[in-house]
């Protein structure tokens, strides 16, 4: 009987090690940092899709401040269907007769410099993308506008998560008889791995 004993003792140890072993061995292999398709070749682990929201932001950056029209095209869809686009590059007395037309890709060409004027570039470039990236949100310092009649200074308040970018741009107005505030808030999102712009809005 001790002999059995000791054998049943041995086989359990045996199972167990083997146990033991498959659990550890088949939990590497699934935290390997390669991933395979179902067509059995090899493809890219998933990517962090707020990683790839800052990366092509960094890229929508770098277009903005030069100026490239062709690449910032590329992160709009048109039509858009925004009035405030109309309020946004149009004098006041002009938006009535536009009010109801979408802002089409003729529109973008036309209007550029109003949609992305030289106050909003220069605080555009003083956005650190790193620190955007680690710690979801940046806010520039306020660059103050000299060509101006009055007092004015502006700044970006930029936010990013997993689902979305949204680029604040303030701008802070002091006359003779009170201060003000604009805020222009352009939202971006991912769709189908392409950083694309879903919302535009203005409020005073």
């Amino acid at each position: 009987m001790e002999i059995q004993d000791q054998k049943l003792y041995v086989l359990n140890l045996l199972c167990i090690f083997s146990v033991c072993s498959f659990l550890i061995f088949g939990n590497c292999k699934s935290n390997s940092k390669r991933y395979f398709n179902n067509t059995g070749g090899e493809s890219m682990p998933p990517v962090n899709s707020t990683d790839s929201i800052t990366k092509q932001f960094n890229q929508l950056k770098e277009a903005i401040i030069k100026g490239e029209k062709n690449r910032i095209k590329s992160y709009f869809d048109f039509p858009i269907n925004n009035s405030d686009f109309w309020y946004k590059v149009l004098d006041d007395e002009e938006v009535e007769s536009y009010i109801d037309k979408p802002f089409i890709e003729k529109d973008f060409y036309n209007y550029y410099d109003r949609i992305f004027t030289k106050e909003f570039k220069a605080c555009l470039s003083s956005v650190n993308v790193g620190i955007l990236s680690k710690k979801g949100a940046f806010r520039t310092p306020f660059l103050i506008d000299k060509d101006k009649k009055y007092f004015t200074k502006n700044q970006i308040y930029a936010t990013c998560n997993q689902n979305e970018l949204k680029l604040k741009f303030i701008s802070v107005v002091q006359d003779e008889i009170e201060n003000g505030d604009h805020t222009e808030i352009y939202t971006f999102k991912l769709f189908k791995g392409k950083l694309k712009l879903v919302n535009f809005y203005m409020t005073d």
